[in-house]
């Protein structure tokens, strides 16, 4: 008798905000993206981020609120015991990707789940099923090792980033992205942006009963 035991569950959804809430949104965080400055770590003070979720912005505000609901789903999949009794501590922040900028397998250290929105983006992928091409898609990686073998041809779950779209996945996930090739280049308020980037809202969650 075949058993399947511990599935790991990820959330993906598109066309997260409609249109026009996304555009709001996109132009919201805008001035909060120059304060990024790299991922909090426990031994280097100098990398601060602001929360995004604590600025009053209505686009904001009402993307918060879909986050909230989207997570307490989420957590009743994973099987939680009354998941709305959980407090959730979220931290979000805007990153930028300019042509060239990749992410490496990595975990996050100290907390439950990750999210990301992709906001805006030149969607560049060649639409074939590898990772040979090097086409900017998310890489969620196999969580358990011992499946990560060659026979087994599934040990990455592969995502083509576009705008609007919203994922949620356990925080001891590996996942990477791949290099960006995008050739957009954005109106930034008043100045002209030469570099192709890609705006990413990210948030970490922590789960506090």
């Amino acid at each position: 008798m075949l058993h399947q035991l511990w599935p790991t569950n990820i959330w993906v959804e598109h066309n997260f905000l409609s249109d026009e809430m996304l555009k709001s949104f996109h132009q919201a965080i805008l001035p909060h993206i120059e304060k990024y400055n790299g991922v909090p770590e426990i031994f280097n003070k100098d990398i601060k981020i602001p929360n995004l979720f604590l600025e009053q912005d209505e686009s904001i505000q009402f993307f918060k609120n879909q986050v909230k609901d989207r997570l307490y789903g989420f957590l009743q999949v994973e099987g939680f015991i009354k998941p709305e009794e959980l407090a959730i501590e979220i931290n979000v922040f805007p990153r930028k990707f300019v042509y060239g900028d990749r992410a490496r397998p990595h975990t996050h250290r100290g907390i439950d789940y990750v999210g990301v929105f992709y906001v805006d983006l030149d969607v560049v992928d060649s639409n074939e099923n590898t990772c040979d091409r090097d086409d900017g898609r998310l890489l969620l990686i196999d969580p358990i090792a011992q499946r990560s073998r060659g026979l087994n041809h599934q040990m990455l779950f592969q995502l083509q980033p576009v705008p609007n779209l919203f994922i949620i996945h356990p925080a001891y996930m590996f996942h990477e992205s791949e290099m960006y090739k995008g050739n957009k280049d954005r109106d930034r308020k008043s100045t002209r942006l030469n570099s192709s980037h890609i705006t990413i809202s990210y948030a970490v969650f922590c789960l506090k009963k």
